[in-house]
């Protein structure tokens, strides 16, 4: 889930697990606030509806802002607590959030690979299956439930032949 209405009911209720969404539009549409977000809700509890794991950040643009990250996760993390503590209130049980739900256990979930050009955002889309796998061997670590390239087009469209045979 998105957390916003308007876009789960546009999307079916959120981003299906195992597919490629891509999200489109013109500059400054909030693309990248929406991927920012929703690496932030990636680590949502279960018990919550969300999907607890790590997401992978691979940004191309450099327009991944970690101090908007946190903003976000210290707003996730304040709603989802709140809930809990009402929910606790009104039925007399405890909460079970797991402890590691803080903002830092967010903003430690969120892996950023910053790309520089388009060799290395294909050596690292190349490597991340690499990375996953060995993230899957640490006991401790979340597994990894979403990848977002911003922008798998940036440098691409940057590019400009110099080889004879382009011309």
């Amino acid at each position: 889930v998105t957390f916003c209405r308007a876009i789960d009911d546009l999307i079916g209720g959120g981003l299906a697990l195992g597919e490629v969404t891509e999200i489109a539009g013109m500059p400054g549409t909030g693309k990248t606030q929406l991927a920012t977000q929703l690496s932030v809700l990636a680590r949502l509890p279960q018990l919550c509806g969300g999907v607890e794991g790590r997401t992978l950040y691979v940004d191309a643009e450099g327009s991944f802002v970690a101090e908007r990250a946190h903003s976000m996760a210290q707003a996730l993390c304040q709603h989802v607590k709140g809930r809990a503590q009402y929910q606790q209130s009104k039925n007399k049980g405890s909460s079970s959030l797991p402890e590691s739900f803080t903002t830092e256990g967010i903003l430690d979930s969120i892996d950023v690979f910053r790309v520089h050009d388009e060799t290395a955002l294909l050596a690292t889309l190349y490597s991340l299956r690499q990375y996953i796998e060995s993230i899957s061997n640490t006991p401790s670590a979340l597994p990894v439930k979403l990848v977002i390239i911003d922008s798998i087009a940036f440098h691409f469209r940057a590019v400009v032949p110099t080889d004879a045979s382009y011309y």
